[in-house]
This record gives structure tokens, sequence and C-alpha cells, in this order.
């Protein structure tokens, strides 16, 4: 579950660069959203999406806004130790990806590009990539046909 500490966590990680962000929180009146910008070197757009009554259950989910998504496979160059097994010791699987800044185990949607798939994050990339996500294929060609894309993420409670 990503709650405020998580949020600034991931904020932290991403204080890098860029001035044009914003996050978006509900505000004490939850009819509005209150909107700050942090200090300038945020490079992510991270949004609180506001609760949303569905019959019984309320979707409160984050959203990171124009994240880089990549892809890979088991190929032994672009993997640590066994290409088969990820970093937090389980077999990879299709819906499987890597993210530096999200715990492990945590549910994401790229809805753009996947519509209502969940992935869990189980994987990590190299220390260079801290701000991007890496989706596992099953092959090499289905990685390379992916390529890079950016995407809004979706932070499943």
């Amino acid at each position: 579950m990503i709650n405020i500490v998580s949020l600034a966590l991931i904020w932290t990680i991403f204080n890098t660069q860029n001035t044009s962000t914003s996050w978006t929180f509900p505000s004490a009146n939850n009819n509005e959203l209150a909107t700050q910008t942090p200090p300038a070197q945020s490079q992510l757009l991270i949004q609180q999406v506001l609760p949303v009554e569905t019959g019984t259950e309320t979707n409160s989910d984050l959203v990171i806004n124009s994240l880089t998504i990549t892809a890979y496979s088991s190929e032994p160059e672009q993997t640590d130790n066994d290409p088969f097994i990820t970093a937090s010791g389980k077999s990879v699987r299709s819906g499987i990806v890597a993210a530096n800044f999200l715990p492990f185990g945590t549910k994401i949607k790229i809805p753009e590009i996947f519509g209502d798939k969940v992935f869990t994050v189980e994987d990590r990339m190299a220390k260079k990539h801290p701000d991007k996500i890496d989706i596992w294929f099953s092959s090499e060609m289905e990685a390379l046909r992916f390529g890079v894309r950016t995407a809004d993420v979706v932070i499943l409670d």
C-alpha cells in the first residue's frame, strides 16, 4: 500500500532535475485538490487520485505521469546472476516489472499501453536507472519490439 510516507520517499528518489513538477493531493475539503510544487529539482509528476466510491470499494491510487518504460528479457547480458530469477527471488513470468523506486510486491498498471493488466514489482534495474520501469518479456525480440516508451503509471493500493 502506497501512503504519504512512500510518496515522500518516491519524491526524494527523484529529487534531481526538472522544475515543472507538481503534486496534487486531496485537500481538507475532499471536493477540491490542493496542488503543491516541490523544490525545483523533481522530475516526475505524481498525483494522488481522489477517492472514488465504486460500489463497496474506494479507489485512491497514485499516478506517476510520463514515466520512461523500457523492456528486458532473460538474456544473461541484461541480468545479474540467474537470468530467470528476479531480485526478489521469484521466477520471471509475464507481469513482472523492475523498478528501483517501488517496494517489491507493489502492483502497478500502465493503462495507456496495457489497459487493465496488473504488473508486480519483483525485480530491480541497474542503479543508473532510478526513475524507470522495465517490463520483463519472454524473448529478446519482444523486448526489442516494445522499445522505449513514455506513459502514465498507476500505483495500486
